[in-house]
């Protein structure tokens, strides 16, 4: 449902400002493939140096970043922001930290990390079905609106 006014003047600048917002997106897009890519050449240095530990924080961090690549074009496909995305990078992100790099941050800071990733978590289970079919109902959205 689209609670703006189609003719009004904050659906206008809505309108004007939008190539710039997708541009900035795509730009994102652009970053992330660059980034997984040079994640992906230094898992193989890190293979090479037999350093494991490297070569999982790589991995992990790769599989980070295909979330946000989901979760971007997603937004360009449908101009809509997809929360089981977010919360997917929301359980990801504070467990790649604890795992890999629990002493760059205090024990406090860990904690709140787990508490957050865990929460995260439950939230995604509990509500998987309807963040799912709240994706599916945005895309259907902007096709019944374009046409």
């Amino acid at each position: 449902m689209n609670h703006l006014d189609t003719n009004g003047p904050i659906c206008k600048l809505m309108k004007k400002i939008d190539p710039l917002v997708s541009f900035i997106a795509f730009a994102a897009i652009v970053g992330v493939v660059f980034f997984a890519g040079w994640q992906i050449a230094e898992m193989f240095q890190h293979i090479f140096a037999q350093d494991t530990k490297g070569v999982f924080h790589s991995i992990a961090l790769v599989i980070l970043l295909i979330k946000a690549y989901k979760l971007l074009f997603f937004y360009m496909e449908s101009h809509h922001v997809s929360i089981r995305y977010v919360l997917e990078i929301a359980i990801i992100a504070p467990t790649i930290e604890l795992v890999f790099a629990p002493g760059n941050a205090s024990l406090e800071l860990n904690i709140l990390y787990a508490v957050f990733g865990i929460a995260s978590a439950i939230v995604y289970l509990k509500f998987y079905q309807e963040l799912h079919s709240a994706d599916r109902e945005s895309i259907h959205e902007d096709e019944l609106l374009e046409d």
